[in-house]
C-alpha cells in the first residue's frame, strides 16, 4: 500500500487504496489492459472516493466497465464521496445501456444489501431522481420498467421523482407516469 502524500498533495484515505495516475487514465480512455495484467486490485479510489467503475461509466466506457464487472462485480454498490453509486453516475450521463450491464451484473452478482439503483446520495436521490434532474428520460423510464417503487422514493427536499420531471419539465411529448400495480 502507498502511503504519504500524493502528486495533487491530498493524503491517503484512511483504509483504501489510492488510484495509480495510469488506472485513472485507463479508466476513463477505455483501456482494458490495465486490468488485465492483475495490478488493479479493485479497491483503489479516488481522493473523492470514485472506483474504477464511476470513472469509466462517466466516460461511457462500455468496454471497460464491462471487464471491470467481469473482475470486481461489488464495484456496482460502491458509494463515492457523495455518495453516490455508479447507477448515480450512469444516471447523470444517462446511458441506458450501461444502465442495463450494471442491472444485469449486480443480479448475477447476487450481491446483498441496499439495491444499488435504489440507494440515495447525500441529498437523498435516487438514480431515479438523479436521471430526472439531468432530463434522462428514457433512462428515468427504464429504471420505473426495473423497479416501479423508485417513483415513491422521497428525498432529502421531500421531492419524489414525479416532482422532479415537473420542476425540470421532463419529457418527450408523452406522459411520464408509469402505473405501479
Amino acid at each position: 500500500k502507498k502511503t504519504g502524500i500524493l502528486k495533487l498533495g491530498m493524503e491517503k484515505m484512511e483504509g483504501t487504496n489510492v488510484m495509480k495516475n495510469e488506472v485513472y487514465k485507463a479508466a476513463v480512455k477505455g483501456d482494458s489492459t490495465v486490468l488485465d495484467n492483475g495490478s488493479v486490485s479493485g479497491d483503489e479510489c479516488t481522493v473523492t472516493k470514485a472506483n474504477i467503475l464511476h470513472i469509466a461509466v462517466r466516460h461511457e466506457q462500455y468496454d471497460f466497465i464491462e471487464t471491470a464487472l467481469g473482475n470486481f462485480s461489488y464495484l456496482v454498490c460502491q458509494r463515492n464521496s457523495d455518495n453516490n453509486t455508479p447507477f448515480h453516475i450512469a444516471a447523470e450521463v444517462g446511458d441506458t445501456r450501461i444502465l442495463e450491464l450494471l442491472v444485469s451484473c449486480y443480479n448475477k452478482a447476487a450481491l446483498e444489501g441496499v439495491v444499488p439503483w435504489r440507494a440515495k446520495n447525500s441529498k437523498g436521490n435516487t438514480a431515479l431522481h438523479v436521471a430526472l434532474i439531468h432530463a434522462n428520460l428514457q433512462f428515468a423510464e427504464k429504471l420505473v420498467m426495473i423497479d416501479p417503487e423508485l417513483t415513491a422514493f422521497v428525498n432529502d427536499y421531500g421531492e419524489t421523482p414525479l416532482h422532479l420531471a415537473i420542476r425540470y419539465r421532463v419529457t418527450d411529448g408523452r406522459e411520464f407516469a408509469h402505473p405501479v400495480d
